[in-house]
């Protein structure tokens, strides 16, 4: 394997703590979470907070729904750089909302 695989998760409430939390104990050796997006700020630094405390890990971005263009605009620079490069990657979007709601 070239690295450790990156992640960002979108949406770190309830059930996600779940997801970031397997990334940063059991997978920690294959995978390391580089971001944080979501809607509501102190779920965001909760989740930092709670990657820095109980997982050693440094303080990763988090983007906040006004920075969402942002965090998309990074995420096809990511994915333009992994095609060059003959990369897959999976990105999942789960979300209450409707995705044409905010499409």
């Amino acid at each position: 394997m070239e690295g450790k695989k990156r992640f960002v998760q979108v949406g770190v409430g309830g059930r996600a703590r779940f997801f970031y939390e397997a990334l940063a104990k059991t997978y920690s050796d294959t995978s390391e979470i580089t971001a944080f997006c979501d809607i509501n700020r102190i779920r965001l630094e909760f989740a930092q907070r709670n990657l820095v405390e109980n997982f050693g890990y440094k303080e990763v971005n988090l983007y906040g729904i006004d920075e969402f263009d942002k965090m998309i605009e990074e995420i096809i620079r990511c994915m333009e750089n992994l095609s060059r490069r003959k990369v897959g990657a999976l990105i999942v979007v789960e979300n209450k909302t409707r995705l044409d709601d905010v499409i």
